[in-house]
């Protein structure tokens, strides 16, 4: 059995298709993720090419920022020289 799964495993790592998988590409996924502390954590997610701020905690989860922008250094000031 240990066996059967550790194939099937290196198959579908490998990129090979598997009979009943669709080959549609992925809407979702996860960019970046940050823990703050052991309950709440910062998620960039991207969805249908929008990406989006979370903040995932134990109680509730919030978007902080939907639709973020891609470049996130066009908003900081140029280094000047020392």
């Amino acid at each position: 059995m240990g066996l059967m799964g550790y194939a099937l495993k290196y198959v579908n790592l490998q990129g090979l298709k598997l009979p009943g998988k669709s080959q549609r590409p992925q809407r979702l996924a996860v960019v970046e993720t940050l823990a703050l502390d052991l309950r709440r954590r910062l998620v960039i997610v991207r969805c249908d090419g929008k990406e989006h701020l979370l903040l995932l905690g134990a109680n509730q989860d919030i978007v902080v920022e939907a639709n973020l922008d891609k470049n996130p250094t066009a908003d900081l000031p140029p280094k000047s020289a020392i």
